[in-house]
């Protein structure tokens, strides 16, 4: 059985793999996105960087064109891009009809309510294609709405394929305060450490955390979500304590790499195709 120190080790490899990398994502981040990610270094949230930029004309390329490769592949509602359908070859009568239809319906609820924050995950997907090259978009159950849609980029995801160069491990890497990661897991679920910090009203602490999602590799007795084909496993990066673990019939989150060369498993971006251009606009 896979033991959180083998999950911890794992994701040490995918970092090392990706230093390569960092300094690109350091670099569009820093002139095209202009938000300090800091890729090579730690980073307070909420920080930009336009000490050393004098052009925004990269940054608002990267916005429109983000935005207009949004709205030729999403029409804005999901009203007016579902309807779910039954196969060809199955007969349709007036029940299995109504049935349909009402899938599509409940679909199309869950998909446009404000609280699912599809639009908001979308955008923000679509602007990490045109900087970054690499970006996912996740759905899971919502607490205040049905489905929960959320975006991830470079900064914190680190993945690896499987068959036909599809993405299949993503381990997510946060660092939390120790009130969000309280609220998240149960006070009953997270370590001793964080606990105490919790109960002395240290909430601005920072507490790491390692989620990984990746095919399940053993057969387990559990049935339900433990014993799903994907498996999902968040912990304390630094404890090692076991947070949270469930399951996925398939891969709960799609990455998409904007242009991607055969043996790389990370996507190259329009902004660093532009970065010779904005060199000598910023030189």
């Amino acid at each position: 059985m896979t033991t959180a120190k083998q999950y911890k080790q794992e994701f040490k490899d995918l970092q090392s793999d990706r230093s390569t990398w960092n300094n690109m994502f350091q670099i569009v981040g820093e002139y095209v996105s202009q938000i300090k990610q800091n890729f090579n270094a730690d980073h307070q949230p909420g920080d930009f960087l336009i000490d050393d930029v004098y052009d925004s004309k990269g940054t608002f390329a990267a916005q429109n064109s983000a935005s207009a490769l949004l709205g030729m592949l999403w029409p804005g509602t999901a009203r007016k891009a579902i309807e779910i359908e039954p196969p060809d070859d199955m007969a349709m009568t007036t029940k299995l009809a109504a049935f349909y239809s009402m899938m599509t319906s409940r679909t199309v609820q869950a998909f446009d309510d404000p609280k699912a924050q599809l639009m908001l995950s979308l955008d923000e997907y679509m602007l990490d294609q045109i900087i970054f090259g690499t970006s996912g978009v996740g759905a899971e159950k919502g607490y205040e709405s049905k489905l929960l849609f959320r975006p991830h980029g470079v900064k914190e995801a680190y993945i690896d394929e499987g068959r036909n160069g599809a993405v299949t491990k993503i381990f997510l890497f946060y660092e939390w305060r120790v009130n969000r990661v309280v609220d998240e897991y149960g006070i009953d679920n997270v370590s001793e450490k964080v606990r105490k910090k919790y109960q002395e009203g240290k909430f601005g602490e920072r507490v790491k955390i390692l989620h990984v999602i990746k095919p399940r590799e053993e057969k387990k007795a559990e049935k339900g979500a433990l014993a799903m084909p994907y498996m999902s496993y968040h912990m304390e990066y630094d404890t090692e304590k076991k947070l949270k673990e469930t399951g996925f019939h398939e891969i709960p989150i799609r990455f998409g790499r904007f242009r991607k060369l055969n043996y790389e498993r990370y996507g190259r971006s329009p902004a660093m195709s532009a970065l010779a251009d904005m060199g000598r606009a910023f030189s």
